[in-house]
């Protein structure tokens, strides 16, 4: 019995010490990162905007990007 106690213990710090002593690094949210660039504009044709929310029907939609600054390169979609 008192083996067994012996293991319980150990095994309840040695959790406790994992457990405790990593650290959670944060997902890659708003604002972190690189490469980030403020002021990009998107427009949706046939979007409708009702209390902040963006609503699309079904089907194709135009859309178009506007970036503050000239970008390189080009995107195929």
């Amino acid at each position: 019995m008192k083996k067994f106690l012996v293991l319980l213990l150990i095994l309840s710090l040695s959790l406790l010490v994992f457990t405790g002593c990593n650290s959670v690094v944060p997902a890659e949210g708003e604002g972190e990162g690189e490469g980030e660039i403020e002021g990009i504009s998107v427009d949706i044709v046939g979007a409708v905007d009702v209390d902040g929310k963006t609503y699309l029907a079904r089907g194709v939609h135009d859309i178009t990007v506007t970036f503050p600054a000239s970008v390189a390169g080009w995107v195929q979609g």
